[in-house]
């Protein structure tokens, strides 16, 4: 018995890296064919120059709005975690500089895991506990993309479904009807609503949860059992944090804050196509709540591809007369600067962050509470 329970894990490990190697194939083919459409169906030229006419400094604004949201996640981390002793202001700004940079590089939002890591590197918390501050913020998220989901409703003129040829690029148009729009949205709210209700059910029973997981890891695969244990017992400390609400609704007024400036950071971009900031605004709404969900579709890191058809779609639900150079153009800068701006901090610490990478293997494992005590 003991045989077959040891030799599990290496067997699951060819079936995992094939799994994920499938998932970066998929991803990088619908980057390669959406990108492939795009560049086909558009007028490079128009494009380009439509890009030549674009000023620096609105750019340089757009981008620079966005920063503001830099202080704001980096208190937003460290409320999370519940201690600003042991996780210092410079530590946490720079495991986010350094997991936006991963999520530039890495598939499958890969630097929420760099990011995680490195704040363990250089904070008193564990892994699993920084990891678990993490999911929450990312669960922090979700209130504010949902509104702003459900304000496109309100922005375009969704009642009616979508029916749209994205200024010629598509031989036929597209054709969504409203039913499948509201079940998408009431989909995502529901999905929204199960995950709070999971993190109730964790705060409130998180001990009888616990000792549940692990009697049964105990009976199955006693080998597992401390590991799981002291796992469960940092997972409960992040949870733990949802008692102190003044630090829990503070990350989530925090995450509010920072969609808001996510909205007004693309107007002065977007003004330069000669939308009013009215308009500019409402788009920059829609842009928000539906390119947003592109990194929740098969892509290749930075959700190429992906994000530039959502953002075409977002583009002509409120301006249906735009010129395709200018939407295909607005595109391209838009998905530069939402992905390699934010990632650009992150040069800056790469340097220092090799030793942490090739020490990763000779961290310390955590102990779980009952080995401590008994150790003490």
């Amino acid at each position: 018995m003991s045989d077959i329970v040891e030799s599990t894990p290496n067997a699951s490990q060819p079936c995992r890296r094939t799994t994920s190697l499938l998932k970066h194939i998929l991803g990088f083919g619908v980057s390669f064919l959406l990108l492939a459409w795009l560049l086909r169906k558009a007028d490079l030229r128009g494009v380009w120059h439509a890009i030549e006419k674009i000023s620096f400094w609105p750019v340089l604004l757009t981008l620079s709005i966005s920063y503001l949201t830099f202080p704001l996640r980096t208190y937003q981390l460290q409320w999370l975690l519940g201690s600003r002793d042991e996780a210092r202001f410079p530590a946490v700004f720079r495991a986010l500089s350094l997991g936006y940079l991963g999520n530039f590089l890495l598939p499958l939002r890969g630097g929420e895991f760099l990011k995680a890591f490195v704040l363990a590197r250089s904070s008193g918390f564990g892994f699993t506990r920084t990891l678990s501050a993490v999911v929450l913020a990312r669960f922090q998220d979700l209130l504010p993309i949902l509104l702003l989901a459900g304000t496109v409703f309100w922005v375009a003129p969704l009642g009616k479904g979508i029916q749209m040829d994205l200024g010629g690029l598509l031989e036929n148009e597209i054709a969504i009807p409203a039913k499948a729009l509201y079940a998408a949205l009431g989909i995502f709210a529901l999905a929204v609503a199960a995950g709070a209700v999971f993190l109730a059910v964790l705060y409130r029973w998180q001990d009888a949860t616990r000792k549940v997981l692990v009697g049964f890891a105990e009976r199955l695969i006693p080998r597992i059992a401390p590991r799981l244990e002291a796992i469960l017992d940092q997972v409960a400390a992040a949870i733990r944090v949802m008692r102190e609400r003044r630090l829990l609704w503070g990350g989530q007024a925090l995450a509010l804050l920072c969609w808001t400036i996510f909205v007004f950071a693309p107007i002065p971009l977007l003004s330069t196509f000669g939308l009013s900031v009215r308009q500019a605004l409402l788009t920059a709404i829609a842009i928000n709540g539906l390119a947003t969900f592109a990194h929740l579709l098969p892509s290749a890191p930075g959700a190429l591809g992906t994000f530039h058809l959502l953002c075409l779609i977002a583009l002509y639900l409120v301006n249906p007369n735009m010129d395709p150079d200018d939407a295909v153009a607005y595109s391209l800068i838009a998905h530069l600067l939402s992905t390699l701006g934010p990632a650009l901090p992150g040069l800056l610490y790469l340097p220092c962050a090799w030793s942490d990478l090739r020490i990763v293997k000779h961290r310390p494992q955590p102990k779980s509470r009952e080995t401590a005590a008994h150790e003490t």
